[in-house]
Parts: structure tokens; sequence; C-alpha cells
């Protein structure tokens, strides 16, 4: 509610009411009237404020300074759609009368939008279903033009097109008879037509508007002048005004808390506030005001009994004008907590037939009339994460809804407690337990139907991904129609198969909407959105088959639209929808859609058919999806497409270490391969469990976690099959567990400091014109900087395939690790680049970088597997969080954190793949542009290894000093069986040569390396071996029973030393069994 006194009295409005304010209705002059909005207040004989959400916010800012301009603000966490829910224009506003003849009017804004959607511009209005915007507003990565219009309810976009930041302070709209063109200007002297649009009505309104639909980021659009071209302002803003008006109150409300009510509300000048309330509309307990000099005020009452309605009203004073005052509100403080509404029941159940993405959604609403202050869940009894409570523009479409998705790997097999917690605003509390059963081990049958007029429950055949369903005889209907509601079913591990299902317009929402099927979906992701509760990000997916926006559609993977059909459908009609997926080896997916009217026969050819790549996702399961339309699935039939004869999974032996008595997880299945299909991880089957520790198995992923049992044993083994997504069984896998008090490390740590070491690093120069150098040696400042020259691109995802950035990589074990690097500093232009690369070979590695577009900083995940690309993570960041990255691999999930510190971390993202690493290191690169740079980077380090104090020096000393891991028997040293000896691979800090094996008939006498580099006094049991990392291997009856001798790991720390210096680890010592 808004109110000005007394020049203008108003009833009162429930809170949040929509409102629109303005003094008087006037007779329609010439034409728009301009306004530099050099006043103290807002002009209500010309404007009128509109704020349907009631949470706006209109300031008058810097009238009589030179430089006024009008605030239009909107909060975070709610979004404001020009084109929201229901119809409605959800921006704030301000508007004025407008004849219904040609014109001509501009804008001015003072900054362009620099976030995710926020949005400003121009509209031009008959009426609340009849009207037209023109406005600018930035994706998250561009800043886009765009022309819209609503037409009897309906809207459609005619202009949706990038354009160059800066380019964009100024809008113009010209309307000759009807049509209207849109110009957009950085200086309001030279002007670029942007687009037009031509449509019939009788205009009535005009004005400007902020919004932030989607991401619901806080914005605020300054609005320096808006003119009738045929009659501007000169000069602009050279006035002096008096404060002629009382404030304009708006956007009222309040929040209870415990045994206290908060009010809030804005004007459009700084003034004093203050509260009066009480039990009556007498106010008889009294007033509160707050500081004064304030556009946003909040009074906080206190001492409030529970259970009990309090009316109270604001009034706001300038010091100069009469005090004005609102009507009356009333707040309840309700002693009662939250009402959690879980929509599909209190017990639910995942995994009766298979895997349909990695996540498991428990949906709902919250309501309370203190409000909603928090909402969070605990699983199992775990720590307690907080949940979002809509809307958020994407999953969550109204106010209190929520989604707890809940990770598959997560939960244990069987029975799951999800305890979620929701809070009021005057803290009473309500627990609601949702049991979510666990069943594992299944694999979706391929050949699959939903008869809807026989099931109880939608999640008795499928899995409700997003939003409120319900059953309706013939089929399933979105029950509350929004962004994407979405039904899953099928398998993450199927490729080729049909699916046909009829659908049934209801009705379209005012948003322009489509429905249809989505093939191939593995779940949520953080890409193109990141860091969401829940996940939000869409991408990668195989391909949406469609009807939207007047046309049959194929969408594929990051946007790309691979075919189209022209045609309309009717609401009220059903379709019949049959959609195929089906791979040729070696090139991808071919995607084929044919709709037609139920009762009709089925065409004989496609509608629209389009291919994908390998980089696109191979497999998943389906999900039937409305966005923005009221829809009803009927029922679904699903085939599979049978091609070449099924070839069984390859299962291949590992390798793992374990420290005595300690724990291991690891993740067998990652080199396991199915050269016609992929590997299914919920099929893993032990077949034979260790004989000297214990053995847990994620069902989710097959994930294996050992823990050894502390007894003398040194090995150790896991055998096991898996089947692939044709039901095909493997061969038997042997995972060889070796136990011993030194496991090598995943990669090694190194600050700098001591110099180049080319028995840990190779500098990689694809292009051949980078070069590397160590900054600051004995400074204890010193850093590795990587130097790309200027003129030719070097891109990590270059021509060919070829990774054009300059790298220092190092060996890596393919064990679980956490890396953190720091560089001096974050690039700040021209796409500059710098990150961390982790590698198999060169078609497959995963990049974790911070790039520069040249206007915003961006937090990047990119895969390239089997010589194919794939964009994961894509955000923008802000600048001076990114100078640290932290990495953390588990099994086959990997997690990128950013910091600006290193001790504080945000989730930048994450992705999951199948990797057998090989290599690690760091990376600078300057795609795009080709401007010089250089990554300075500080450190990269190993957790467990991590150098302290960094940069300390001297160095030489340290090379005589380091610890070397023993020897690794594999195999157990017997008469009758074979075992090989292997040197330890790492050394902190590293040797300057190959690490060797010393062997010696002197398990109590540490054998002594003169520095002539012989083997020392020891008689050797096998024969000298030295200057050699191979394996030895010793074969069943090489040695007799009882047999002792002993090995040792050494290496040439520094050979420039006189006399050289050998670094040798403990003696292991082998006695022959029987």
């Amino acid at each position: 509610m808004e109110t000005r006194s007394p020049k203008l009295t108003l009833p009162a409005l429930f809170l949040c009411a929509a409102v629109s304010i303005a003094a008087t209705t006037g007779v329609p002059g010439p034409g728009p009237v301009s306004d530099d909005f050099d006043r103290t207040n807002l002009d209500l004989s010309t404007w009128t404020f509109v704020n349907p959400l009631g949470d706006g916010q209109l300031a008058m800012v810097g009238a009589g300074s030179g430089d006024a301009h009008l605030a239009l603000s909107v909060p975070a966490g709610t979004p404001h759609d020009a084109w929201g829910s229901g119809g409605m224009n959800e921006c704030p506003r301000v508007s004025q009368s407008c004849p219904d003849t040609d014109f001509e009017v501009a804008a001015k804004f003072n900054a362009e939008p620099t976030a995710g959607f926020n949005d400003q511009g121009i509209f031009v209005e008959q009426d609340a279903s009849n009207w037209l915007r023109f406005d600018i507003y930035h994706s998250g990565s561009q800043l886009k033009a765009f022309i819209g219009k609503t037409v009897g309810g309906s809207t459609s976009s005619s202009l949706n097109a990038t354009i160059a930041g800066g380019s964009a302070t100024h809008l113009r709209v010209r309307r000759t008879a009807d049509t209207f063109d849109f110009e957009i200007s950085p200086d309001g002297a030279v002007w670029t037509l942007a687009g037009s649009i031509t449509q019939a009505f009788t205009v009535s309104s005009v004005g400007v508007f902020a919004g932030n639909p989607v991401d619901g980021l806080a914005f605020t659009s300054e609005v320096d002048w808006f003119f009738n071209t045929a009659s501007p302002i000169s000069p602009e803003d050279g006035g002096a005004p008096a404060d002629a008006d009382s404030p304009l109150n708006h956007s009222i409300g309040a929040a209870a808390g415990l045994n206290q009510i908060t009010v809030n509300w804005f004007t459009d000048e700084p003034c004093t506030g203050t509260v009066e309330y009480g039990e009556t509309t007498s106010y008889e307990l009294g007033s509160m005001s707050d500081g004064g000099g304030l556009y946003a005020h909040s009074v906080v009452i206190g001492s409030l009994s529970t259970g009990v309605t309090y009316h109270y009203r604001v009034s706001s004073d300038d010091g100069t004008n009469p005090v004005s005052t609102s009507g009356d509100f009333t707040v309840f403080l309700d002693p009662t907590g939250p009402v959690v509404d879980v929509w599909y029941g209190l017990a639910q159940t995942v995994g009766t037939f298979g895997q349909t993405q990695p996540w498991y959604n428990v949906l709902g609403h919250v309501s309370d009339p203190d409000g909603v202050a928090s909402l969070s869940y605990k699983l199992n009894g775990g720590t307690a994460v907080p949940l979002t409570i809509g809307p958020d523009g994407r999953r969550l479409e109204n106010v209190g809804d929520f989604n707890v998705d809940l990770a598959l790997e997560d939960l244990v097999a069987g029975s799951n407690s999800v305890e979620i917690t929701a809070v009021d605003g005057a803290s009473n509390s309500t627990v609601t337990t949702v049991t979510v059963d666990y069943v594992t081990g299944n694999v979706w049958p391929q050949t699959f139907s939903i008869d809807w007029g026989t099931v109880s429950d939608i999640q008795e055949r499928a899995q409700v991904v997003d939003g409120k369903w319900s059953l309706e005889g013939i089929g399933v209907r979105t029950a509350e129609p929004g962004y994407d509601r979405l039904i899953a079913a099928g398998d993450t591990c199927w490729d080729d198969y049909e699916v046909e299902c009829q659908i049934t317009m209801n009705s379209l929402s005012p948003s322009s909407g489509g429905v249809g099927i989505l093939m191939r979906w593995n779940g949520h992701t953080d890409y193109p959105i990141a860091g969401t509760q829940p996940k939000s990000g869409y991408l990668p997916l195989g391909c949406i088959g469609w009807y939207r926006n007047g046309r049959v559609e194929l969408y594929g993977n990051d946007a790309d639209i691979l075919d189209t059909d022209p045609r309309v459908l009717s609401n009220g009609v059903t379709y019949n929808y049959k959609m195929r997926v089906e791979t040729t080896p070696g090139v991808g997916a071919t995607y084929r859609l044919k709709v037609w009217e139920d009762g009709m026969s089925e065409p004989l050819t496609w509608d629209v058919e389009g291919s994908d790549t390998l980089s696109d996702p191979q497999f998943g399961s389906f999900m039937l999806i409305s966005h923005q339309y009221d829809v009803t699935f009927g029922d679904v039939t699903v085939t599979p497409i049978v091609g070449a004869p099924n070839v069984a999974p390859v299962a291949n032996a590992d390798t793992v270490y374990v420290l005595p008595a300690g724990s291991i997880e690891f993740e067998p299945l990652a080199n396991d391969t199915d050269s016609d299909g992929t590997v299914c991880p919920v099929t893993l089957n032990v077949t034979q469990a260790p004989a000297n520790g214990t053995l847990d198995v994620n069902p989710t992923t097959g994930r294996m976690a050992y823990t050894h049992d502390g007894s003398a044993t040194t090995t150790d083994e896991v055998r096991y099959t898996v089947e692939d997504n044709d039901g095909a069984v493997s061969n038997e896998a042997i995972v060889s567990i070796a136990i011993t008090p030194n496991p090598p490390q995943a990669f090694l740590s190194d600050d700098f400091n001591c110099g180049y070491d080319a028995g840990l690093w190779t500098f990689i120069d694809a292009v051949g014109d980078c070069s590397f150098d160590y900054v600051g040696t004995g400074s204890g400042d010193v850093h590795l900087a990587l130097t790309l020259p200027a003129g030719t691109a070097h891109d990590a995802w270059g021509p060919g395939g070829v990774n054009q950035g300059a790298r220092f990589m190092q060996s890596a074990a393919n064990s679980d690790f956490e890396m953190t690097v720091k560089w001096n500093a974050e690039p700040t232009a021209d796409y500059h680049d710098q990150g961390i690369i982790v590698e198999e070979d060169g078609s497959n590695w995963l990049r974790f970088d911070v790039y520069h577009t040249g206007s915003q900083l961006k937090a990047f995940i990119g895969a390239r597997i089997g010589g194919s690309n794939t964009t994961i993570l894509n955000a923008t960041v802000t600048p001076g969080t990114a100078s640290y990255a932290r990495l953390t691999r588990s099994g086959n999930l990997y997690t990128f954190d950013l910091s600006n510190d290193g001790a504080t971390w945000s989730p930048a993202g994450s992705t999951t793949q199948a990797l057998i690493v090989g290599q690690v290191g760091v990376y600078a690169g300057n795609p795009v542009v080709g401007s010089a740079f250089t990554s300075e980077v500080d450190y990269v380090f190993e957790a467990d290894t991590a150098i302290d104090p960094e940069d300390a020096s001297p160095c030489a000393e340290s090379f005589c000093a380091p610890s070397i891991g023993a020897p690794v028997v594999s195999g157990t040293p017997s008469f009758g069986s074979s075992f090989s000896i292997s040197t330890f691979p790492f050394v902190d800090p590293p040797c300057s040569g190959s690490n060797v094996l010393l062997f010696g008939q002197c398990a109590s006498t540490p054998i002594v390396v003169p520095p002539e580099l012989t083997c020392g006094t020891c008689p050797l049991a096998i024969g000298e071996v030295w200057g050699t990392s191979s394996m030895i291997g010793i074969g069943p009856g090489d040695l007799p029973v009882g047999f002792t001798f002993c090995v040792q790991s050494g290496c040439i720390a520094m050979p420039a030393m006189d006399p050289a210096c050998i670094n040798l680890s403990a003696a292991v010592e082998i006695t022959i069994a029987p």
C-alpha cells in the first residue's frame, strides 16, 4: 500500500497487496509528459507507482544536486517477471497516461543490468492483457535487447538479441500507427535500431519498469530521465526544487517474530518513520520510531503476546510537509508452527525399477501466517541442510514450495529418514519426517509401460522430479503449472529406445511454454546455473522433443535446435507423441519425433529428425516435461531399439594401497568398459569378499570402502562382476589390496621454492611459443610464471583437439586426492584463463578453470571425453573470490571450490566422470583474443603433504634428508606362488633421477651405498638391480622355503653433490613361505 497525506487518503489493504497509487487520473494531453525526476517526491499528478508484489521500492535520489534519478528496486529471493505467474506483470514500475496517437519517448538509465536476468525497460500499455515491452536484460553472461507483446493475455517475443555492453543506457520507442521501433544508444546522440514490432491496439499508458525474473537477484534500476522527445526538459536536472509534497509510503508489511513484530516500509524521500500499534484501531499500546533520514524503514515492536491480533499503521515525516499516515494493518502472532505439506506422502520409495537419475526429490509446500523464517532437512540424523523456499524462478514455482534433492549415493539400502524442520517468524517450529525406502540393485526394464488408470500413486511407476501433479483417471496432470514440471522414468543406463505417450494441452500460461518428452536424462547439474538448492542446471541433456511457440521441435544439448516443423496444436485436443533415440557407433545419436492427433492414423514419416555428437549424453532415462502448460500426460509405452548382438562388458583389475588397520575408498568400475553400451554400477556383484578386512559397497555408484583388520597381513583382494545396460555380465575382476605403512601419494606438493625439478614436472607447450620461469627464488616469495605471448590464441580446447595452453604437469596415481592451487592474481581481461587439468590421456581429461570475458570473471568446468568437449559449468563469479582453487576427487566425483584466502571456500561446481587419472597439473591460456598473459602460480599442494612453511629457505640441505617409501610387495611370497616387488613411486622432496631397488640378505643391517654408487657390502640374493624402476618378478620355485632377504627403495637425491647423496627407505624383510 502506498500513501501520501493529507493530499491523498487511502483505505488500508492487506499485507503485500498489489497497489497502484496516483493523485489524479487527469485528462490526456498532447503526448507523454517528460520528467527528469529532479524532485524530492514522485510527481503523482503525472505518474502512478505500480507495485504488484508489494515488495518493490521507489526512491527519488539526488534532487537539486544536478544529478537526480528515480530508483526502482526489487529485493533478492523473489523473481519479479514482466510475464509473471497468471499473466501478471510482477515488475514495479511507474506509469503515466498516454493518448492513442503517434509518439516518441526516450529514457536514460544510469547503468545497464550486469547480472542474472536483471531487467529494465519501457512499456506501452492498452490494459493488463494487452501491452508491449521494450527492455534490456542480462542473461548472466550476455546483455540482451528484448521486444515482447502480451495480446489477449498470451505472450510472445519478437526480439531477443545479444548486444554489446555499454551500448544501451539510452532507450527510445517510436510509435508510427501500429509500428513500434525500439532503438538503443550509449550516449543519447547516436542511435541504433534494435528491432520493430507491429501491433494494433489502443494505447492508454507508457512508463518504465524494473525486474529480476528467473534468478531473483536484487536489482536497482536508476532512471535518470524519461522524455517525450518532442518536449524534453532542458537543462535536465537544472532546478533546485522545494520539498512540496509529503512522503509516499509504500510496500508496507510486518514480519512476526518471537513475541514481537517487525514493521517494514519504504518512502520516496528520506524521512522519519513511526509505527503506532495496539489491539484495536485506537493504537492504545503506543508508538515507536526509527532513526530518521531513511528511505527504508524498519521498526521492531517487542513484548507482545502470541495468539493475539495486533493493529498497526505507519507514518512518515519529512520535517516540512504534513505527515503521511497509512491506513490500518493487522498481524496475528500465531503460536503454532508452520504447516508442511509433503505432496507425495510421508512414506516414499525409490529404486523399485532402477535408477532414473542420481537424485531423489521429496517435494512439498510450507506456509505460516507469521512467515517461514527457515526450512532445513536432516538425512538419517545427519547435519541439517538448508532448503530454499520458493519461488526461485525455476524449480520452485510458488511461494512456500520446496524440493529436497537427495543424492542416491547418500542413501542407505532400505529405510532412510528425512527430517524436515520448518521455523516461522515467531520461532515456532514444525518437524515432519518422511521415510524413503531405497531399493537397490535394479536396472529399469527397457520394455516398460505406464497405465495411469491402474496406479494409486504416481511414484509407483515413475519419479516426480519437479512440481505438484495429480492422477486424473486417464493420465497425470499438472496440478500447478509452472517452469519445467517434470516426471522421470527409465534408467540412466538406457541408450537406444522409443517412447510413446498421449498428451493433452489443457491450457497455456501467459509465458510461452512447451510440452513433450526429454530423452537421455542424467539429472540436474550446476550448468548453466550453479550454486542453487535444488540444483537448477539442466545440461548436459540428450534431446527434448516437444511442441512450443507454434512448432514441433528437437531441442538438443547446449540449446542446439536440431530440427523444427512449424505447426499449431490446439488446446483440449489429445495428441500422440512418439520419440526415438538411436545410436550410430562412433558418430552419435539420431533423435526423431512425430506428433499426430489421437484417432488419426500414425504418419509413416517423422516430423522432425536430428543428430548429436559423441560429446553429448550417450545414455540416460526419459522425462515427461511441461513448461508453463496445464497438461495431461496419458499412458506411456517404452520399447527398446535392438541393434547388433550385445557384447559383454570387460571388468579390469585394480590395485589399491591402504595403511595397516586403515581404510580406503576406491572406484573399481572406473577402468571397466563396455564396447557397445555402458556399465551399470547398480549391478556390481561382489563374488569374493576380502579375507583380512571389511568391505562396504555403495549401491548407487559401486564405490567400495575397505577397512583392514589390523593384522600382520600385507595383501588382500576383492573379486566382482558387473552388468552392462543390456544385462550381459562381465568377467570376474580382481582388486588387489596392498597393505603398507607407506602407501603412494596421488601427486606431490610443490611451492616452486627450490627451482625446476624435471623429475617431477613436465612443461608442455603445444604451440611452441610459451615459456615458464621461477620468479623470486630464495626470496621467500617464489612463484611459477607461465607466460603466453600476444598474437596467438592458446585454447585448452584448441583446433583438432589440441590443448594449446601452457601446462605444468606431473604424474599422478589413480586415487582420490585434494589439490589446492594458489595464484598471485585472477585473470582480468581478454579471456585470459588459468586452472587445473586432470588427465587420463590426450582424449580424456577434465579442466577446472577461472577466466575473464573482458567484462566478467567466470568459473568453468569442462570435460574432453573420447575426443569431444562438453561444458559442465560456466558461471559468473565475483572478482576477488578466485585466487585460490581447490579440487577434490572422490571416486568419479570432482568438486571445484574457490576462495580469496585459502581458508573460506565457496563451491563453484562439480562433475562426475569416470577417468583413469595419470597426470595432474596447472595451465594458462589466452583463447579468443590472444593477448599476452602471464599466470603466476604460487603453489600446488596435495592436502596431506602441503609444504609448511611455504617458500622457506634454504633448499639444498633438504636434498639428503627426504623420506622415501619402502618398496611395495604384491602377491604372497611363497615357494608355490609368484609375487613382485616395486619401488615406491614418489619421494618428498622428489628424486632427481629414477627410483631404484636395492636388494640384500641383511634384514637387520642397513644397506650402505658408498659414493661410487655400488650396491654396498651386503651379499645380494637376487643380483644387483640399480638405476631402474622396473618391477621385479619372482616366480614359483625361484627361491627356497625359509629364504629371508630384505629390499629397500633408493633414489639419487642430488647427483651433482660430491659425494653423491643417496636416499634410502626402511628395509622390508621377506621370508619365503611353504
